[in-house]
């Protein structure tokens, strides 16, 4: 296509030898050149090629948020899931399991290695709710196992500890640890309800968009 438009200005600004002297002859020249069907050739090539890139470009981002978008929903239904399946073990149980939270955070590093991605989504209101849901979840994890991590601690302090103040003192450790962890759960859950149908159902709409 370069080579082509190249030659089509060549063609258009060569000299018209032997014609300088008879400005009729020149303006002829200058319309049988722009009304040579070679020329006009060129001219609706280059129109329907900046047309196809065109459509070729749309169609290739289209596709790319539609992607995203899916992609966006199969983890965020996902993750919900999970984190119901933590609820319902923890109000059955009366415990935290740590291996529902390695299997949430499994999924919240799926999302870290296709963060960038996230820019397809090109409505900024839903792209920062996106990222908002996996950043508060994964931060409301990260607490859960810190607490869970200093009850056990402290836990196991206190069955060690002969001295009867000191192993209350690990006690009440403990308890609030434990308070805390099952807290930042419900927040957990909160999340989840909030934002499971309301973030899958707008990233659903959003991909149907023709634009």
């Amino acid at each position: 296509m370069r080579s082509v438009l190249v030659f089509a200005l060549v063609l258009l600004l060569m000299p018209l030898d032997g014609y300088a002297a008879d400005s009729g002859k020149a303006d002829s020249k200058w319309v049988a050149v722009l009304t040579s069907e070679f020329v006009w050739g060129i001219i609706i090539g280059l129109l329907l090629a900046i047309v196809v890139a065109i459509i070729t470009d749309w169609l290739t981002s289209r596709q790319r948020r539609r992607t995203v978008a899916a992609f966006c929903q199969d983890l965020i239904g996902s993750i919900c899931e999970l984190i119901q399946n933590l609820e319902d073990n923890r109000v059955r149980n009366r415990a935290i399991h740590h291996e529902f939270l390695e299997t949430i955070t499994a999924e919240i590093l799926v999302y870290g290695r296709n963060r960038e991605h996230l820019v397809a989504l090109n409505d900024e209101k839903l792209r920062r709710d996106v990222r908002d849901f996996f950043t508060r979840t994964a931060a409301l994890l990260a607490n859960i196992k810190w607490q869970l991590g200093r009850f056990y601690e402290a836990n196991q302090a206190s069955k060690n500890e002969p001295d009867q103040t000191k192993k209350r003192q690990f006690e009440e450790i403990a308890a609030e640890r434990l308070s805390d962890a099952h807290k930042n759960c419900d927040a957990l859950r909160d999340i989840k309800t909030t934002n499971r149908d309301n973030l899958r159902n707008r990233l659903e709409s959003f991909s149907k968009r023709f634009f």
